[in-house]
């Protein structure tokens, strides 16, 4: 009987300790959950931030494409073909058109630079687009690969609390029978109390026979 409950008592230790185990698991599995869902709050405030960048990008974009178009009306060749046409044909004005012309041969030449300065800067702004379009499939696909880790860790913890419940409804099983044993040896020992009570007043009885 005593090896029984022995037994059981090793029992009871061990479910002791691995309910521990799987607690302190638990624990752990949680905190690893809830540092991935910072990490994809964190992802997806990037990628809202991105979104709005890119959304300013392509709304500069659109002033400098259009800006480019009012640069090259400005910079139509006519007018100063015109000009030259009309120097040659009148000899009376010629140093005025000239003036003019050097001006809008100024002009031109400025638009020009302008012009380039400005694609210069409308290519740097389809590159950056370009960019943003790669960091955000990047994030997106990172975001994704994390939020795969937490459903994984989710299925891991709810395995994890279901052994958990096993081995509590083990432990109060274990408590029952401990109960029952406990139980039993009461009546073990009031059996053991009426048979040594009975034994004597047989003993008794046999004497007085004896001594009659």
């Amino acid at each position: 009987m005593e090896t029984c409950q022995d037994d059981l008592l090793q029992q009871l230790r061990k479910l002791s300790r691995s309910e521990q185990e799987a607690k302190m698991k638990v624990e752990e599995r949680e905190a690893q959950i809830q540092e991935l869902q910072d990490t994809i709050t964190e992802l997806h405030q990037e990628m809202s931030l991105k979104d709005q960048d890119k959304l300013g990008q392509l709304q500069q974009l659109v002033r400098l494409e259009t800006r480019v178009k009012e640069l090259t009306q400005e910079s139509s060749a006519q007018t100063i073909a015109q000009l030259r046409d009309e120097a040659r044909d009148s000899a009376g004005s010629n140093s005025v058109l000239h003036r003019d012309l050097d001006v809008q041969e100024q002009r031109l030449w400025e638009l020009q630079r302008e012009l380039q300065e400005k694609q210069q800067e409308l290519w740097r702004g389809h590159d950056r687009l370009q960019q943003l379009g790669t960091e955000l499939q990047n994030t997106t696909r990172n975001a994704q690969e994390l939020q795969g880790q937490v459903e994984k860790l989710s299925a891991e913890l709810s395995s994890i609390q279901r052994g958990s419940e096993e081995e509590q409804e083990t432990q109060r099983k274990f408590r029952e029978l401990q109960a029952e044993l406990s139980a039993t040896r009461a009546r073990l020992s009031d059996c053991q109390d009426g048979k040594q009570e009975a034994q004597k007043r047989a003993d008794d009885q046999i004497q007085q026979l004896q001594e009659e």
